[in-house]
């Protein structure tokens, strides 16, 4: 027997009272005797009659206490036979639904997710007047349908009209943990998790044994535990059928200036296919065919391929571009991905020198900010000023600031640069000869807040021999795929006679630098840290022409500007994966901003309000379904009626996400009996046949009945039996003048 509410028992020590009560009615009280007491004294026998009927009486009120004390602590027997005899079936079920994007997968004239839905509703079916009911859709975040756990059936079954297409991917325990926590505040004994699936392996996750054991423990914890039941779909194909699927797009760069190149590349895979499969791949520019990016491809069986296409965009905004495969198969939901690339019309830049000089050919800046000066169409509107000028209440005017040789900076501007950086800025440090090591006690305030140490100035500027070299094959990332190129007049053709030697350093306690390409030595050439929304870069050369020929060589210029662009795109996190938040900022001067996502369902969903330190905007918690997301600020008169994906980008569109989802969904692989055996050891999870199988099964091979209705009609019982028995002694009490009392 087990019990609801514990703290309840405390009531238990109540049972002194009626003891109290009983012995403070035996105290002697003053007799005055007078002439016919003689005749009214009890015999002996009448003596024990009233004790025995006071004590009972005790007895009584004990229990009548204990009854009510154990009733407010609602107890429960898990019992079969007394389970049938009370016909006590009253349950919380949470219903949980796969999502995912395999229930689109074509079964003749209907899908998986037919069946799955079919099966939903019998269950639904199956429940009593009395049951309560929650309906949890399972994708990758899981979101239950209805407010509370409901007995109203016709509100569960258009709840479940309401559940958008199959797409991406499900994640099983994390629906499971969502339900147990909801069930854990529910108040019918009889707990049930059903789940309603198709055969594939994927969703249940099996390899994350954290989850399960963290699931594991919850139900163990529960005063009730939950029991779980699954409801699979049947399984018409075996082995599982040839699939193709796309994967994730790879942009080059999200973040491109107008006329730029952008390469969108993206993998295609085969599942359960032994053959190569051919396919032609197409590429959709704001819902627009685009005819020059056709392409056929050879996926080899069981294998992988990439697709890539170039494109240059000319039109400031965001934009979504499109892949789609054709191919027939059994799964069509799998064969579209979808990225967003923002075209900048010019990002304002901030240069600060650390060494000017008289004479602007030897200043630290002279070749940078001639790289960045292309009049008004310039893809970076740079501002050049020296140290001395630097003004910190500016910065939120700049999309990035670069600091040049600047061997110190006062606290209160170092504190006003890393309030720039965490909400959202970025800033670049290029070293040079005013730059000092950095001491290894007491360093000041400028040298904390550095993203490295600075050690000692490396290289010999009079030994040519002593030169280093840039490593090209540490050029990893999309944006350096062009410069990693051996050719004449890249990279590879610039020395360096001079750099700083640097140690990573946790700033602040944040995370640690990474680099971003090295030199042939080993020494780290570029290293970028992330702080808050953004990025902290350092640059261990000159920016200069002192310490290297980087800047006579043609890709300086290109270099630069990739750089720039690189730091930038992590504050526009126009690319997510599903379940990952979507943040729209304020433009300059706003201090509000409210508008709707429009998700890929083609529902629109507001978003919520988002501040971080200064910055403000909107905010959509879980991108929860794969595809785009466009950002339609509150307009006064005007609303969005579901515009098609070519009229919303047809104009400058500001804000749009795309959010992808995980290629192993494609893989319809089926739960092996291994698996099976895997979810049901050591837990209470069965496999059903059929809804009619679940009916039968919901009372289980352990019936749990809740007992306080019946400790309530004891408690009645007792309560009228207590009221006869005072009554009873009040009379032989008055009448034999006792001093018993009840």
């Amino acid at each position: 027997m087990d019990v609801f509410n514990p703290w309840m028992l405390l009531g238990l020590a109540g049972l002194i009272i009626p003891i109290l009560v009983h012995l403070l009615a035996r105290r002697k009280q003053d007799i005055v005797e007078w002439g016919a007491m003689q005749f009214l004294e009890p015999s002996p026998k009448q003596r024990r009659s009233l004790w025995l009927e006071n004590f009972w009486l005790m007895l009584l009120r004990i229990g009548l206490i204990a009854v009510l004390t154990l009733a407010l602590a609602r107890p429960w027997w898990e019992s079969l036979w007394l389970a049938r005899l009370t016909h006590n079936r009253a349950q919380d079920i949470a219903l949980i639904v796969d999502g995912s994007g395999s229930l689109e997968r074509r079964l003749g004239n209907r899908t998986v997710g037919d069946d799955v839905r079919r099966l939903t509703r019998q269950v639904i079916d199956q429940l009593d007047e009395s049951d309560a009911l929650q309906i949890y859709d399972a994708r990758e975040s899981p979101m239950a349908l209805l407010p509370g756990f409901r007995r109203d059936r016709a509100a569960a079954k258009e709840a479940l009209l309401d559940i958008p297409v199959p797409t991406g991917s499900a994640n099983l325990p994390a629906a499971i943990t969502l339900a147990m926590r909801d069930l854990l505040q529910t108040g019918n004994l009889d707990r049930d998790i059903v789940i309603v699936t198709d055969q594939q392996s994927r969703s249940w996750r099996t390899s994350d044994v954290a989850a399960w054991q963290s699931l594991d423990a919850m139900r163990q914890q529960a005063r009730v535990a939950p029991r779980f039941w699954v409801l699979l779909t049947e399984n018409e194909s075996s082995p599982p059928a040839a699939n193709l699927a796309l994967g994730p797009i790879r942009l080059s760069r999200e973040l491109a200036m107008p006329g730029s190149v952008v390469r969108v590349s993206a993998p295609i895979r085969s599942f359960h296919s032994p053959d190569p499969v051919t396919c032609e791949v197409a590429l959709d520019i704001d819902g627009i065919a685009s005819p020059q990016h056709i392409s056929t491809v050879r996926v080899p069986g069981n294998g992988e391929t990439p697709i890539e296409f170039e494109v240059v965009l000319d039109r400031p905004g965001c934009h979504a571009l499109t892949l789609r495969l054709q191919h027939d198969d059994e799964l069509p939901n799998d064969q579209t991905s979808t990225a967003v690339i923002e075209v900048g019309s010019g990002w304002p830049v901030l240069l600060v020198d650390g060494s000017p000089a008289s004479d602007p050919v030897q200043s630290e800046l002279y070749f940078l900010a001639a790289a960045f000066d292309a009049g008004t169409d310039s893809w970076i509107q740079a501002t050049h000023i020296p140290m001395s000028e630097f003004d910190a209440t500016t910065l939120s005017k700049y999309a990035a600031v670069v600091l040049a040789n600047v061997a110190d900076v006062p606290e209160d501007d170092v504190l006003a640069l890393d309030r720039y950086v965490q909400q959202g800025g970025v800033v670049l440090l290029t070293l040079g000869n005013q730059m000092t090591a950095t001491p290894a006690a007491e360093p000041i305030a400028w040298q904390r807040w550095l993203p490295v140490r600075l050690d000692q100035i490396g290289g010999d500027p009079d030994d040519a021999d002593a030169a280093i070299s840039w490593k090209l094959d540490s050029l990893q990332l999309p944006w350096q795929e062009r410069f990693a190129r051996q050719r004449s007049g890249g990279l590879n053709d610039v020395r360096f006679s001079r750099w700083w030697d640097v140690t990573p350093q946790n700033a602040e306690n944040q995370p640690t630098p990474q680099p971003w390409s090295l030199f042939s030595n080993g020494q780290p050439a570029l290293l970028a840290q992330s702080r808050g929304l953004g990025t902290v870069a350092v640059w261990t050369s000159s920016i200069d022409a002192d310490w290297n020929t980087f800047p006579s060589k043609p890709d300086y210029v290109a270099w630069w500007h990739e750089v720039l662009f690189a730091l930038l795109d992590p504050v526009t996190h126009r690319n997510v994966n599903v379940g990952e938040p979507l943040v729209v900022t304020c433009e300059p001067g706003l201090t509000e901003l409210r508008g709707s996502f429009l998700t890929p369902t083609g529902r629109s969903q507001p978003g919520e309000a988002w501040s971080q330190n200064e910055r403000v905007g909107c905010r959509l918690p879980s991108a929860r379904w794969p595809g785009l997301y466009p950002f339609l600020p509150d307009r006064p008169g005007e609303t969005a009626a579901g515009p098609s994906e070519k009229d919303l980008f047809s104009q400058c569109l500001r804000d749009a996400f795309a959010a992808s989802a995980d290629i192993q969904e494609s893989d319809l692989t089926p739960l092996s009996d291994g698996e099976r055996e895997q979810l049901t050891a050591n837990r209470p999870l069965r496999f059903v046949e059929s809804a009619e199988d679940l009916g039968t099964a919901w009372v289980g091979d352990a019936g749990r009945t809740e007992l306080a209705p019946w400790l309530l009609y004891l408690l009645l019982v007792f309560l009228v039996m207590e009221v006869l028995m005072t009554r009873r002694m009040i009379r032989h009490q008055s009448s034999s003048g006792q001093e018993f009392g009840a």
